[in-house]
């Protein structure tokens, strides 16, 4: 049970500045829920939060897959259910692997990942570990593709650590009917 009350209908909100928020989360997301429905109870954040995940996700340097590459991972390694669970399907949409979902799953190493793949991966799983990364895989990626491109993979990263802290921190439940579970 969450921890606070959530937001998840325009009858929850009251004020009109509020009200604003709500709608633009909700007509780009066809919905609000998750971490944004905790968000609302301080629109002004909820708002720049929704401007800095939407840009990285939709309009970003990070083609689809990748974006949820990396969403994935995050929620893994953070063990953020409700946005693993958010994500399974629009990571399926986007082209994403059985195999880069299941290395993830499992924590396992990214055997049978494609470079692309566990680059991302090994990347992610290190800045959520220790903020940092191994100086040759951070060079391969900034060569493949560009140093922009590796700032938004980082941005992203951090963007869904917080996401997940918030998930997590209200103890948003992620168990909607159908939705993948994933293991502590």
């Amino acid at each position: 049970m969450p921890r606070v009350k959530q937001f998840v209908t325009k009858e929850d909100v009251s004020d009109p500045a509020a009200l604003a928020v709500f709608e633009k989360v909700g007509s780009a997301y066809g919905h609000v829920r998750g971490p944004s429905s905790i968000l609302m109870h301080s629109p002004a954040l909820c708002d720049r939060i929704f401007e800095v995940s939407a840009y990285l996700r939709f309009h970003g340097q990070l083609t689809p897959e990748q974006v949820e590459w990396v969403i994935l991972t995050v929620a893994r390694e953070r063990t953020a259910r409700f946005v693993w669970a958010d994500h399974i399907v629009p990571a399926q949409k986007a082209g994403v692997r059985d195999e880069f979902v299941q290395a993830v799953r499992n924590r396992a190493a990214p055997v049978g990942l494609t470079p692309d793949e566990s680059d991302v991966f090994l990347y992610v799983q290190q800045l959520c570990r220790m903020s940092r990364t191994n100086p040759s895989l951070f060079d391969r990626l900034k060569d493949r593709y560009g140093i922009p491109w590796i700032v938004e993979l980082t941005g992203l990263t951090g963007c869904y650590l917080m996401l997940g802290v918030v998930a997590e921190g209200f103890e948003i439940e992620a168990n909607r009917p159908g939705d993948d579970q994933l293991p502590e």
